[in-house]
């Protein structure tokens, strides 16, 4: 009988410890106040597919752009995020394009370096209820709603999805940036 007391006791003190209340961490809230900072970006992607109809045939056609370094010592890419909802950008990185039809890569792989003018400016809003930051920063292709997929202290993953059909061209595009605050 004793032995069985000391192993409820055992149970009940590990069930304890183990329900320990999440309200200890801090939630950090989706707002310009704790979004506002610079910001260094590790990832920055995009795929766009498009599919029509030519003559019966079904025609995909993938562009995929990876961005890649980002953080060159002479110009690395960075975005400022005030609290007023003002976002500015400056910096370079290399963008690799590949198309690909059907399957088939019809060009690239391309390197492009993008510039991005430090006086480039643009605009952000955001909102916790939905989980989402709308970005207007045309230069650097931010442009529209982005779902805020992780975010923290630390940084936060935009992604974006757009359909749009024009002329029976249905498209398909995502888009991916990585931040982590400086």
């Amino acid at each position: 009988m004793k032995f069985l007391k000391i192993v409820l006791v055992i149970i009940m003190v590990v069930s304890t410890a183990s329900c320990k209340s999440d309200d200890d961490s801090v939630n950090f809230v989706l707002n310009n106040a704790n979004i506002a900072g610079i910001y260094s970006v590790t990832l920055f992607n995009s795929t766009s597919v498009e599919t029509q109809d030519i003559n019966g045939l079904t025609v995909e056609t993938t562009f995929t752009n990876i961005g890649k370094t980002f953080n060159s010592p002479i110009d690395p890419l960075r975005f400022v995020f005030t609290e007023g909802g003002e976002l500015s950008g400056s910096g370079a990185y290399v963008k690799t394009t590949t198309a690909v039809v059907n399957g088939q890569v019809t060009q690239g792989p391309t390197d492009a370096i993008v510039n991005i003018d430090e006086t480039s400016n643009g605009t952000f809003i955001t909102n916790n209820t939905l989980n989402i930051v709308t970005l207007g920063f045309e230069e650097s292709d931010l442009v529209g709603v982005f779902e805020a997929t992780n975010y923290s202290e630390a940084g936060i993953t935009l992604r974006k999805e757009v359909e749009v059909t024009v002329n029976e061209i249905r498209t398909i595009t995502t888009q991916e940036i990585v931040l982590v605050r400086e």
